[in-house]
């Protein structure tokens, strides 16, 4: 895998905070770094249709009316 190397320039109150942070959860600033573009990422880009949750296959409980069964079950 080719890595490319990314740069930003912080105001000096924003760096402070950022390596107070990583030290305290015991990361080097390329590691929270890479941890926070991940995050930010994967946010920013929304719902993947390649997510797993849209491949569940729907249950049957053979009833219409299973919605009805399912209230007085978790709300009664």
């Amino acid at each position: 895998m080719t890595r490319k190397i990314v740069q930003t320039v912080l105001e000096e109150a924003e760096y402070k905070e950022f390596r107070k942070t990583s030290a305290k959860a015991k990361k080097s600033l390329r590691e929270a770094a890479r941890e926070a573009i991940q995050r930010w990422t994967e946010e920013t880009a929304g719902i993947s249709p390649d997510d797993p949750i849209f491949a569940i296959k729907p249950v049957s409980y053979g009833t219409s009316r299973a919605s009805e069964r399912h209230e007085k079950i978790f709300y009664c």
